[in-house]
């Protein structure tokens, strides 16, 4: 379970980096899952 649960982890900050402006995702440090 506890797999799983860090598997999901990633999978939600790549959604919300997404939903974010570009500028945003540098502010946060997502800069990473902008490529």
């Amino acid at each position: 379970i506890a797999q799983g649960a860090l598997r999901e982890v990633p999978r939600v900050r790549i959604v919300e980096a997404s939903t974010l402006s570009p500028t945003q995702r540098g502010e946060r440090g997502l800069g990473s899952t902008g490529r």
